[in-house]
């Protein structure tokens, strides 16, 4: 997906109902052009994650419809780990 960015799609989109994804939240970062970084910022992938999931809760709470992972998908999920 990019330099810095993880993109796992759990289920591929058809005809009849969109896809599912799930963004790997890392500390890794990038600047402009250059790329990847060698170095990681500490606790950048749960900063994102805590304010993504703010503005989530923010959207639904407006009526607009999120999409939560089910427990057979949290379950295969349990094992990731960054870079794998």
């Amino acid at each position: 997906m990019g330099s810095v960015k993880d993109l796992m799609v759990l289920e591929q989109p058809d005809s009849a109902k969109p896809g599912r994804a799930r963004f790997i939240f890392s500390n890794r970062y990038s600047v402009f052009d250059w790329g990847e970084m060698p170095d990681h910022l500490n606790h950048k992938g749960e900063a994102l994650a805590l304010l993504s999931a703010y503005f989530f809760e923010k959207l639904e709470a407006m009526g607009i419809k999120i999409d939560r992972l089910t427990p057979e998908q949290e379950a295969y999920l349990a094992g990731w780990s960054e870079g794998t």
